[in-house]
């Protein structure tokens, strides 16, 4: 998938984060804005396609990833990523082990259980 290509380090929680900003996916306004992972600066930033969205998280975790971080979710706490409580919210998604296309990123996030 995509996320994995583009070695984003940490790709089972940076795929949480997808789903818990778009909602699934199902987020009309980031999604028009192909910004899956809620970027702003003054507003939600708006990309050109989702992969560029996946290379602006790439260059932003490799600003914020030292070489010795093995705990992902104190870096987004570090970071300030997300509202309080996004790291417990983040860690009670379930990803399932299947992986099917969606009708946005085809190959790159999990489907939704049922």
């Amino acid at each position: 998938d995509r996320i994995c290509r583009a070695d984003i380090k940490f790709p089972e929680i940076v795929m949480k984060q997808v789903i818990l900003e778009t909602g699934w996916l199902k987020s009309k306004h980031l999604m028009s804005r192909n910004n899956l992972f809620g970027f702003r600066s003054k507003n939600y930033m708006r990309f050109n396609n989702w992969e560029d969205s996946v290379a602006h998280y790439k260059s932003w975790q490799l600003k914020k990833l030292s070489d010795n971080d093995n705990d992902y979710y104190n870096v987004l706490v570090r970071a300030r990523y997300g509202a309080p409580g996004y790291v417990t919210h983040l860690k009670k998604i379930i990803c399932p082990a299947s992986r099917h296309p969606t009708p946005y990123l085809p190959r790159v996030l999990v489907e939704r259980p049922t």
